[in-house]
């Protein structure tokens, strides 16, 4: 590869978080092709290819219009951070360092109990 090829932009995606399917091990990559090619050899000898079912699931959840399921679980989510939060903000002994925004980890500080 060329030095130009190695500052190209890679793009990696999946479905685990987005849709809900963690453990179906369905992601992809957009890259210049010897980048990809050489993606696709390592991945080759790491892992085996998802089962067909997967496969279709993925290109169901990617193809259809899952804004308002999404929005849905978007604020579920939502409102399980905030009860999480203020369930450890009423115990005393336990501070809770900053909310969290883009995640699902909360970082307290649990020294006082």
């Amino acid at each position: 590869m060329t030095a130009d090829q190695l500052r190209a932009a890679v793009t990696i995606g999946g479905v685990s978080k987005t849709f809900a399917m963690t453990g179906w091990r369905i992601g992809w990559v957009a890259a210049p092709t010897p980048v990809s090619q050489a993606i696709a050899a390592i991945q080759s000898h790491t892992a085996s290819a998802p089962s067909s079912i997967s496969q279709k699931a993925a290109l169901g959840a990617l193809t259809a219009d899952l804004t308002p399921e999404l929005d849905r679980r978007r604020q579920a989510l939502d409102e399980r951070r905030l009860s999480t939060i203020d369930a450890l903000a009423g115990i005393p002994a336990i501070e809770v360092d900053g909310a969290p925004t883009g995640a699902f980890f909360l970082l307290a500080d649990v020294s006082g109990t």
